[in-house]
């Protein structure tokens, strides 16, 4: 089992390299370090070891497949880095296009409470009526 993890290794990154899409690189993620990988079967089958060769065994597993997730992020990464170039290239910005507006201003939060104030007692069937802020006794 032990000498049977640098053969596997090579060949999960000589399949990597020939990965050129996301849909493949997921396919390859799920083939090398899913659940049902071979490495993962590695792991399943330490407990038929002895005392002795477990942490040997389960060391290079651990090295086989932190090899291999490092591998994948690092495609992974030259993957998105390439889609964002392609798009850079297709997708040209015109700089020249005005810019969005931006929303300036707003209300002051005692006049928010105020109007809610007048929709709640509007509810209630009370009427609002709105008159100068200083009355006269000719005008009571």
């Amino acid at each position: 089992m032990l000498n049977h993890l640098p053969s596997l290794q090579s060949t999960a990154l000589a399949e990597l390299a020939a990965v050129s899409d996301d849909d493949a690189l997921e396919t390859w993620r799920v083939t090398h370090l899913g659940k049902k990988s071979a490495i993962q079967g590695v792991f399943d089958g330490m407990k038929t070891l002895t005392k002795e060769e477990r942490p040997l065994v389960g060391k290079a597993a651990n090295e086989t497949r932190q090899a291999l997730q490092a591998a994948f992020d690092e495609k992974a990464a030259a993957l998105k880095e390439a889609a964002l170039q392609r798009a850079l290239q297709s997708d040209r910005l015109d700089v020249t296009l005005p810019g969005r507006p931006l929303a300036v201003g707003g209300l002051h939060p005692v006049t928010q409470t105020m109007r809610r104030i007048y929709a709640i007692f509007a509810e209630m069937g009370f009427q609002v009526y709105r008159s100068r802020d200083i009355e006269t006794d000719e005008f009571n």
